[in-house]
């Protein structure tokens, strides 16, 4: 039960379908900036090990996706492994002001640690500053014994996946030596000593990165020969390829940069898997009764993309290497461990916007310093001058309180001012402020996912969005992320090993569902009235992994999923009433009647020809929707068939969430009849 139970907390109803063997090891692979489509795009030039034998040979979700507008890296990382949204897990940017100590916060600063080997001094990291436990962090307090390990080139991805508890280490931007924090461990590792004394790295940069397959192969055509953005250059450079602004990976690169030249190359992907092999040996993950769990975070995408573009050949041919990259891994993994052993997931933790100067019309870059200038001088200019504007950081505007105090004003009115006067700005696309983030519930649109990002003592007076293609300017960026439209949003989401049936699932997934069973649908239905097959919750992975694709529930999703707003979806549920298969009038009787349905029920069944169908009335119009639509899913079907139907287009549609107690119970009470319809049939 025990073993039950910490599969459980990893990995939402994937155990069920083990055979009760839970796996020795999971593996967590996060693929930074990668699109859904990107598998597609490069498919033909991939080979068969790599992603292919993910997607071919695991249940691959095509539409995962997050529901928040800041879909940075740091955001993501954190809703991956805690399951929940900003709004409740606190991460929020990597930065941030602090009005109780008045001064700017770092996610993972923490000066009270450093790095165990001294080097650089960039070992003064830790998760202090997190809020909710991640999967690894509830793993390691049911089961002590089990190993929680990460590992990531970025600090900030490695401490933000990795948690409070556990391994977790990162590379020296500096050294180049792989490192950790006093935090984590008191003295590096022998194993980790041992790996840096190699120096790896040295082959990797030693030479120029130069394209991987012949010119005519390549999808991308935005540039002819790779080259490295010098991200530590003196000067201010533009985003472009001319040979002035770039520079060639080469051994003779000076120390300092040597970082870069890995960060924003393939061998940052290399280097990243070489050591997660490494851990995987040096602690027997996966090697004991119990389950381990192995992060892996791949910054390396994320670095090439912002440079480059996600159009340029230098994206297209990292997802190359990648693919060859990968295939070693998880050939290493599958030496080491049975096929049923390994659970693999792959994931992003976010898209990519396009290149700002791709499209015929190109976008533009929203200059984030101007943009405190003039709404600091707005201000000075209607309540006298001022530092009004402390900073801006990562979409939010941070006002000065005190000044705001001392000429006593409101707080909120200054937030309200400033969020309309953001809207006269080129880029912006939306502005709220923090009062009204605070004081309104919002169900929809955008603001629900500009709402979901907004954690109140750390987001700032103002919120921004920018138009659909813009990012903000920082030096060597051609994109970015961080914004609610669908190629930041979606990522690619795909389960692999441990039993896991082939098969690609269509239907939408919210990402906080793949760390949190509560924050699934499916959740609320507990005990014996819930939705599942045989009367029971059915977990919402188990449902997706293990049951074919259902027609006639993804038409109700689709023809539901055109409506924004529940009220438009109430009026489309009544028209739905005209559909209903009406029921005789002799059976409108007590005998036919539902019990615990708030409005009077009556269901009649028949059975032709092995299958069951269903007529139906109510004295509620909305009522007569709903069972409608229950009758179009079960009614004709076989009655094993409608006892095993897994009625997912429930909360897909959101009918679950936005019915009253009462009406809910009718709902489950309507099920429940026709599943005993079915039960009785199927014993002649």
């Amino acid at each position: 039960m025990k073993k039950i139970l910490l599969v459980l907390l990893l990995l939402p109803g994937v155990l069920p379908i083990l055979a009760n063997t839970p796996p020795r090891l999971v593996i967590n692979l996060v693929v930074s900036s990668m699109r859904p489509d990107d598998i597609d795009r490069y498919r033909s030039q991939f080979g068969t090990g790599g992603f292919l034998r993910l997607t071919e040979g695991g249940a691959r979700f095509t539409e995962g996706s997050y529901d928040y507008q800041q879909t940075s890296t740091p955001v993501s990382l954190a809703t991956l492994t805690t399951g929940a949204m900003p709004s409740t897990h606190g991460v929020i940017s990597t930065r941030w002001r602090d009005y109780i100590v008045n001064k700017t916060v770092g996610l993972i600063d923490d000066p009270s640690v450093r790095d165990p080997e001294y080097y650089h001094g960039n070992g003064a990291y830790s998760p202090r500053n997190l809020i909710a436990p991640t999967v690894g962090e509830a793993l390691l307090r049911q089961s002590p014994d089990s190993r929680s390990v990460t590992v990531a080139l970025d600090p900030i991805s490695a401490v933000v996946m990795g948690g409070r508890e556990g391994m977790t280490f990162w590379m020296d931007s500096v050294s180049c030596n792989w490192t950790t924090s006093t935090y984590y461990l008191p003295v590096l590792p022998a194993w980790v000593k041992r790996f840096n004394a190699d120096k790896l790295y040295l082959s990797y940069i030693g030479e120029p990165w130069h394209s991987l397959l012949n010119d005519d192969k390549y999808r991308n055509k935005r540039c002819s020969d790779i080259v490295l953005m010098s991200s530590m250059a003196k000067k201010k450079r533009s985003a472009d390829t001319s040979a002035d602004a770039v520079k060639r990976i080469s051994s003779k690169a000076p120390s300092e940069s040597r970082y870069d030249n890995i960060l924003y190359s393939p061998a940052g992907n290399c280097l990243t898997l070489q050591f997660a092999k490494t851990a995987l040996t040096q602690l027997d993950l996966g090697k004991r009764d119990r389950t381990d769990l192995l992060n892996i975070c791949l910054d390396a995408p994320r670095a090439i993309r912002e440079a480059y573009g996600p159009e340029s050949i230098e994206a297209e041919d990292m997802y190359y290497r990648l693919d060859q990259d990968l295939e070693e891994f998880l050939t290493y993994v599958y030496t080491l461990f049975k096929p049923h052993e390994v659970l693999v997931i792959l994931t992003s933790d976010h898209g990519s916007s396009p290149s700002y100067d791709f499209g015929r019309e190109a976008c533009d870059r929203f200059n984030t310093r101007q943009f405190e200038v003039i709404v600091n001088g707005f201000l000075s200019a209607r309540y006298g001058p001022g530092n009004w504007v402390l900073e801006y950081e990562d979409k939010c505007l941070y006002l000065n309180h005190n000044l705001v105090y001392e000429k006593d004003l409101s707080l909120a009115d200054i937030q309200n001012e400033v969020a309309t006067f953001a809207m006269q700005f080129r880029g912006v696309s939306h502005a709220l402020s923090a009062t009204a983030m605070r004081t309104s519930y919002f169900g929809s649109g955008y603001a629900r996912k500009m709402q979901n990002s907004f954690y109140p003592r750390r987001s700032g007076d103002v919120i921004i969005n920018l138009m659909p293609g813009w990012i903000e300017e920082h030096d060597h960026k051609r994109s970015s992320s961080g914004s609610m439209y669908g190629y930041d949003t979606r990522v690619p989401l795909i389960f692999y090993g441990a039993g896991i049936l082939p098969r690609q699932i269509d239907r939408p997934v919210d990402m906080t569902a793949v760390a949190r069973p509560d924050a699934l649908p499916s959740a609320r239905y507990r005990g014996s009235g819930g939705f599942g097959g045989n009367g029971t919750r059915r977990s919402y992975f188990k449902q997706y992994l293990t049951m074919a694709n259902d027609k006639r529930q993804d038409e109700i999703i689709e023809e539901f999923s055109v409506f924004d707003e529940w009220l438009d979806k109430y009026e489309y549920l009544i028209g739905l009433s005209d559909t209903l298969p009406a029921i005789a009038p002799e059976h409108r009787t007590d005998q036919y009647l539902i019990q615990g349905c708030q409005s009077r029920v009556w269901i009649d069944a028949r059975y032709e020809d092995g299958k069951v169908w269903f007529t139906a009335d109510s004295d509620a119009i909305i009522t007569k929707g709903i069972i409608a639509l229950l009758i179009r899913v079960l009614g004709g079907r076989t009655p094993q068939e409608i006892l095993d139907t897994d009625l997912y287009f429930i909360d897909a549609i959101g009918l679950s969430a936005n019915l009253s107690p009462t009406r809910s119970n009718g709902l489950l009470a309507m099920v429940k009849q026709m599943r005993l319809y079915a039960l009785a049939f199927s014993k002649k």
